[in-house]
């Protein structure tokens, strides 16, 4: 996961004066690292960037506001039925 965000805040970097030309490519990395870690904000904070690289300030604050409560966790639920722990989220 960290490794496909990383490689989309490249590509951001790299075009920055042409973000449209990487919007597709970023939007699809972000997506496949969500996939790969459900739950976390990480995706969710690139695809931020790229709205606020993109000139669209609102989308990108509500994704940023989105992506925090994915660091704030109340507490932790066992679930019997997949033998794990889950989030519940504040």
């Amino acid at each position: 996961m960290a490794a496909l965000c990383s490689l989309a805040e490249h590509h951001l970097a790299v075009h920055e004066g042409a973000v449209d030309a990487v919007a597709g490519e970023v939007e699809q990395l972000a997506s496949r690292a969500a996939t790969v870690v459900s739950g976390a904000a990480e995706p969710v904070q690139v695809l931020a960037t790229l709205r606020h690289l993109q000139g669209r300030p609102d989308e990108a604050l509500q994704l940023l506001r989105d992506s925090v409560r994915f660091w704030y966790v109340s507490t932790m639920v066992w679930v019997g039925g997949c033998g794990c722990w889950w989030a519940e989220v504040m």
